[in-house]
């Protein structure tokens, strides 16, 4: 069973009046997922609004439970830490009892599995994969990641503990107005990454008019970036 099959059978998303419904995935979502299995390092430009985190919270849980993997999921801040555990949390509640794992341990910020898998949410920083022996990174909006957090020592020190792991890597997100790490290696021309684009026109109820809504409201650059993952 694959990441896609993992959705397909258990997935879970919570809708506002209707309340817990199967995660139904769109045919990118498909992709991106089956590319996810397919790498070991990979860079998803994705437009926002197009169901990144509940897609990728999926995959973690997937990972760490059926394979008992370290998954260490870094983001800008502490809130869209939580935000991420928080989705995580919401796929592994709503799982039937017969696919469960036993948690050890959970909180905001990580869960752990009786046999060794692990996720653990942190904010991203130069220090963040300290002591720690993961299998998978993913790393969220790595260009909104604060200079001050040193997002690029952050992957530097980082690569040392993935090789030796034979760890994946997923960086996530879309071209900031400040081009960060995520820019950077993304328009690095080696084939290191594996890449996959997906804008607002993959979304099947999307259309122009969607689209010319959004871009008055943003204005061009904004929603070329954000919603046409273009580098201006």
């Amino acid at each position: 069973m694959n990441s896609a099959e993992f959705v397909d059978r258990y997935g879970r998303v919570e809708h506002p009046v209707i309340g817990p419904m199967p995660f139904i995935l769109w045919p990118f979502q498909r992709r991106v997922l089956e590319g996810l299995d397919a790498s070991r390092f990979t860079i998803l430009n994705i437009a926002r609004q197009m169901g990144a985190v509940t897609m990728l919270a999926h995959h973690v849980l997937y990972r760490a439970m059926m394979h008992g993997e370290c998954v260490v999921v870094a983001s800008r801040n502490r809130a869209d830490s939580k935000e991420f555990m928080a989705r995580v949390g919401y796929a592994y509640d709503h799982l039937p009892a017969e696919v469960s794992r036993k948690i050890e341990h959970r909180n905001t910020t990580s869960m752990g599995f009786g046999y060794g898998g692990h996720i653990f949410a942190r904010i991203a920083s130069a220090n963040m994969g300290r002591g720690l022996s993961m299998n998978l990174l993913v790393v969220m909006d790595a260009d909104d990641i604060p200079r001050r957090n040193q997002p690029f020592e952050m992957w530097t020190n980082i690569n040392p503990v993935i090789y030796s792991t034979n760890g994946r890597v997923i960086l996530a997100g879309n071209p900031g107005e400040r081009p960060g790490l995520f820019t950077t290696l993304w328009q690095d021309d080696s084939k290191y990454f594996a890449r996959h684009k997906v804008t607002w026109r993959d979304h099947p109820e999307r259309n122009k008019a969607w689209a010319d809504a959004f871009r008055q409201t943003l204005g061009e650059a904004k929603f070329r970036r954000e919603h046409g993952c273009e580098f201006v």
